[in-house]
């Protein structure tokens, strides 16, 4: 007999939970899972009154549960391993899933999804598979409990899309540009269904980049934040002011930072609904969304910028928009929004509130700094090492020789950087046991897989940034154990689930949990109970 859907009481620990309610409800026909990139708990209710009552999250609130603070375990608050952590509950050392890219000798940094066998479509040099995930997903789960289900993973960046959609989800698509457009790879399918190309054909994205992104309301964002112009702003092509025209920019970052980027994805989950007839039947299917223009936007100008606001806006009033029409079209369903992490202020906000000691690094300066280190300390490196230090890789060291000595030297001189917070070596960590409670040890060994990609696992000191793939001197990011990074809101709406809102800190792995009790499913192993 199926399980009755039972959505849990917040837990104090981890483990079972007794229901909130036994009233009688409609089983949803989708479980729409929407991730915003980018979204710490206290940028959302620093946004919230400024958002729109039609859009997806105060839509949500006024409906359902909101969590304010669900905390993740570890330090690892990157895309890949917080989306692994939102659907399996497990943190890096379970998941296996540390950072967004890894440092490969020859190639350079390449995304983590990378599996060198497995093509992209379209594309004749990348590649991309869940290999490295390890920790089962609440999709993996529905395929085998619920094998007439459909699960759907949709994304702007691979890595968004591949942890959602566990390993054979019904379809995984992401938004490459070099593939032309919203593609997968051969893990999931030989070929790109005809279907696909068509509508690549009749909705392509350069035809979103027109016109140039404006802002809504100039007046309301400059009495919030000052002038559209600040120091430490811009990216990707674009300057520190509005308007910003994509159009002809070499990035391709400068077409997911668009609000409309995210309106072209919705167009495509339109399409999808309608292809695999997602909620046409009685068996809850999953809709995994990941709403990446937040990220980008967030990492060129800030999450206190005029940018991030309007970008914030148009992407929930958007996704709002989609959640009413899957309503109407299909029925009953619920909704899970969340983040896969936060972010810091830009420093310059930071310098100027009293904290003058954050600052911005990038690993590519960095590098060679470390590798004259080395040089300078233990000669020159043996026949057959090209350099003491090979590549850094947020947040990863990769060493031309893992041996006691150029650990020790490359440790101390990191931990001696402004800037960095920790520096530990990563395979030493990953064969230690995991110490217990929320100490930043813990929070490190957690966020460090079992087997490390890299060498030295480094960590930016509380308000300082560490920066790759952006131009010196500008930008914001995230991948900490500080709470700006590790706290995210969560809101369900769904059968059973109480409109409240709830204060307590809450521990992130129970997401995954409340994923699969509004599926109507057992949880995945990690997972720690229900929201």
């Amino acid at each position: 007999m199926r399980r009755a859907l039972v959505l849990c009481a917040l837990l104090v620990g981890c483990g079972s939970a007794a229901p909130r309610t036994s009233a009688p409800s409609a089983r949803p026909r989708v479980v729409v899972v929407a991730v915003y990139d980018q979204l710490g708990s206290d940028v959302l209710a620093a946004h919230l009154p400024h958002l729109d009552p039609e859009g997806a999250i105060r839509g949500a609130i006024a409906r359902g549960r909101y969590v304010r603070r669900a905390r993740f375990a570890s330090s690892a608050t990157f895309t890949a391993p917080g989306h692994a952590a939102i659907h399996t509950g497990a943190s890096p050392r379970d998941s296996g899933i540390g950072s967004n890219r890894v440092f490969v000798p020859g190639r350079g940094r390449v995304s983590a999804m990378a599996d060198g066998t497995h093509l992209v479509w379209g594309r004749e040099d990348a590649s991309a598979s869940p290999f490295r995930l390890h920790a089962e997903t609440v999709g993996d789960v529905i395929q085998s409990e619920r094998p007439a289900s459909v699960v759907v993973s949709l994304a702007l960046k691979d890595r968004a899309a591949i942890m959602p959609g566990g390993q054979h989800p019904d379809l995984c698509l992401w938004f490459d540009p070099e593939a032309g457009g919203f593609t997968s790879s051969a893990w999931y399918g030989a070929a790109m269904p005809e279907w696909l190309a068509s509508w690549r054909g009749r909705e392509p994205f350069e035809a979103v980049m027109d016109p140039p992104w404006t802002p809504r309301d100039p007046a309301s964002l400059e009495a919030r934040f000052g002038p559209d112009t600040q120091p430490g702003e811009g990216a990707y092509g674009f300057d520190a002011s509005f308007p910003h025209d994509a159009r002809g920019l070499e990035d391709e970052d400068a077409f997911r930072s668009l609000p409309a980027s995210t309106d072209h994805m919705l167009a495509l989950a339109r399409e999808i609904v309608t292809r695999l007839e997602v909620g046409d039947d009685d068996e809850p299917d999953l809709l995994a969304l990941s709403i990446a223009t937040t990220d980008y936007v967030g990492h060129a100008f800030g999450p206190s910028s005029w940018e991030y606001a309007d970008a914030l806006v148009r992407v929930d009033r958007a996704l709002g928009d989609f959640v009413r029409e899957l309503e109407a079209r299909v029925g009953p369903i619920a909704l899970v929004i969340t983040s896969d992490h936060g972010a810091a202020e830009l420093v310059e906000r930071t310098h100027a509130s009293g904290h003058e000691d954050a600052l911005r690094f990038t690993s590519e300066s960095s590098l060679p700094r470390l590798q004259a280190h080395l040089r300078e300390t233990l000669g020159p490196p043996p026949e057959g090492v090209d350099a003491w230090a090979k590549g850094w890789v947020q947040p990863y060291v990769y060493l031309g020789a893992h041996e006691p000595r150029v650990i020790e030297a490359a440790l101390a001189w990191l931990r001696a950087q402004p800037g960095i917070g920790a520096a530990v070596d990563a395979r030493a960590v990953a064969a230690a046991p995991v110490p217990e409670g929320e100490s930043l040890d813990a929070l490190i060994a957690r966020a460090i897989p079992r087997d490390p990609p890299g060498d030295i696992y480094v960590m930016p000191a509380e308000r300082s940034v560490a920066m790759e793939d952006m131009p010196e001197g500008v930008g914001t990011s995230h991948g900490s154990a500080w709470l700006y990074d590790r706290d995210v809101p969560v809101i369900v709406v769904g059968p059973h689930v109480t409109r409240e809102e709830i204060t307590e800190v809450a521990p992130q792995c129970r997401v995954a949990g409340t994923i699969a009790a509004l599926a109507d499913v057992r949880a995945p192993r990690f997972a720690c109970g229900a929201l």
